[in-house]
């Protein structure tokens, strides 16, 4: 299966996207008439889009009704028309309309899985992979289910991740993902005022998503801002600090600020939410080992390098199916799967024994392998 990729660095995305800062509301084209069916329509818009002229491929577009056999297809496309216009919320919005219209619909899975892959959004990428996988063909399956693991152990460079978001914070100011991604990015690379507001914009614009909450408490953690770090902690929502990297976060504030005793809290609280975390019991184990626990703090130390052995086991795996073309056979399809089990990615561990018994049976539902 070809890959689609979103990235800039993969898409040249033309003069009218090119200009970020200009206006969306552009002339007429002088442009051929196009008929006025549902097919013809979608086809022409298809071709605008190959073509960079995504303005008059939103214009064809709209007159597809969404109770039309093609509405899928014109749906995908308008997203692809406003990715290269760098609305990356309608993109978004329009790839998630298109599959849950047509679960077979050829690009916005993987269009998705890349917008979730800059924007550091981890968890949408494990939802759609696993609802979505047994839906399509075994190979398409595979790829998406192997995206998971692409997340886990690859970042995308400030550089790059600058270059997709900084565009889109000029359609999309009140965009809080790309306000997240951008701000991650200045404190990565030094500028870490800059980054810090537009984190803070971030929590503004996502008051409700604990995830954006934690990325701000670690930034000011690791720019040294511990004190603020607590402060927030303290402050913030009861659900906000129910995730993990949060808690994690607070705790090394806490630590940093002299109080050991909370900071181990924090970190027993963590260790409860996510017994897979293998920072969260590295930080433990030091506090452990500070205090004189020491044969608690190295229970935790030895579970540590476990699950670092079972995350380069699963990095080994991803480079084995990339051999395979990201298409691996049965067998290593439940190897993968056995490694997401150990790591408690039970879902993910699930998707893949289950695509592994299609492999075996032949019994890969209608849209073939």
């Amino acid at each position: 299966m070809s890959r689609v990729n979103l990235l800039p660095w993969t898409i040249t995305f033309g003069a009218v996207a090119a200009a970020v800062v200009g206006t969306v509301k552009l002339r007429e084209p002088a442009t051929e008439a196009v008929p006025e069916t549902p097919a013809r329509l979608v086809a022409a818009a298809v071709a605008d889009v190959e073509k960079k002229r995504p303005v008059e491929a939103l214009r064809k577009l709209r007159k597809v009704p969404t109770s039309d056999r093609l509405s899928a297809r014109a749906r995908q496309t308008e997203g692809n028309s406003y990715l290269q216009l760098y609305f990356a919320a309608k993109a978004e919005t329009h790839w998630l309309e298109a599959l849950q219209q047509a679960a077979d619909v050829d690009e916005a899975p993987f269009r998705l899985f890349d917008l979730y892959f800059l924007s550091g959004r981890h968890a949408e990428s494990r939802r759609i992979a696993v609802e979505f996988a047994p839906k399509r063909s075994s190979s398409e399956a595979a790829a998406m289910l192997l995206e998971t693991i692409r997340a886990e152990h690859e970042r995308p460079a400030a550089p790059v991740s600058l270059q997709f978001f900084e565009p889109v914070l000029v359609r999309e100011p009140e965009n809080g993902y790309a306000l997240r991604a951008v701000g991650r990015s200045f404190i990565e690379l030094g500028r870490v005022t800059e980054g810090l507001r537009l984190l803070k914009a971030a929590t503004e614009k996502l008051p409700d998503d604990a995830e954006t909450f934690a990325v701000l408490l670690e930034s000011l953690n690791d720019t040294g801002r511990d004190a603020q770090a607590v402060s927030l902690f303290r402050s913030a929502p009861d659900a906000l600090k129910k995730h993990p990297r949060a808690l994690r976060s607070a705790a090394a504030a806490l630590d940093a600020t002299g109080d050991a005793k909370a900071a181990e809290q924090q970190l027993e609280a963590a260790m409860t939410l996510d017994p897979f975390d293998r920072k969260i019991r590295t930080q433990l184990a030091s506090l452990l080992e500070r205090r004189g626990a020491t044969a608690e703090a190295k229970k935790h130390e030895n579970r540590a390098k476990e699950l670092d052995g079972l995350r380069e086991r699963q990095a080994a795996l991803l480079q084995e199916a990339r051999v395979q073309n990201n298409d691996p056979g049965p067998a290593l399809l439940r190897r993968i799967g056995a490694v997401c089990r150990d790591l408690g990615w039970i879902d993910v561990a699930g998707a893949f024994d289950d695509l592994a018994k299609r492999r075996d049976t032949g019994a890969i539902g209608s849209f073939g392998r």
